[in-house]
């Protein structure tokens, strides 16, 4: 992603851009700051990120879903995607290899022990699962537990 931004007066300081899937369900972004600008100054300058899109993204077209930006001082942008395409700004990609977009399920769930006392200490809960998908793999998941209101 490559980008020319401009402030008149204090510089631009940073700004991001969030593309989603044709379900939503996927969503990749880029993040610009001085740490990537790569000629110019705040003033004006250019920017490039490169986003790495994970083997198994879903296949079809992305879209742009906003562009966000900001000044030095703190004045800031927001840019819907549609706003974006009216300005002449491309928009979308194409992925067109097979894609993941069946999420991962649970074969096995437990934890123990099942009662502690705190009173006196703190008490380790262990809490073992199997999951599994069928084409990108495992990532990432989150268990909580919660003590319900009376």
């Amino acid at each position: 992603m490559t980008a020319d931004f401009s402030d008149d007066l204090s510089g631009f300081d940073q700004g991001d851009i969030r593309f989603y899937s044709p379900s939503e369900s996927q969503s990749i972004g880029a993040w610009f700051s001085s740490h990537n600008r790569i000629s110019g100054d705040e003033i004006e300058g250019t920017y490039q990120y490169k986003i790495d899109l994970p083997q198994y993204s879903e296949q079809g077209t992305w879209k742009l879903s906003h562009m966000w930006l900001r000044d030095k001082v703190g004045n800031s942008k927001y840019l819907s995607g549609n706003e974006m395409a009216a300005l002449g700004f491309p928009t979308e990609f194409e992925v067109e290899s097979i894609g993941d977009t069946t999420p991962p399920t649970v074969a096995s769930f437990d934890f123990d022990p099942k009662a502690v006392d705190t009173s006196t200490s703190s008490q380790e809960i262990t809490v073992t699962a199997d999951f599994s998908d069928d084409l990108s793999g495992f990532d990432q998941g989150d268990i909580r537990f919660y003590s319900p209101s009376e």
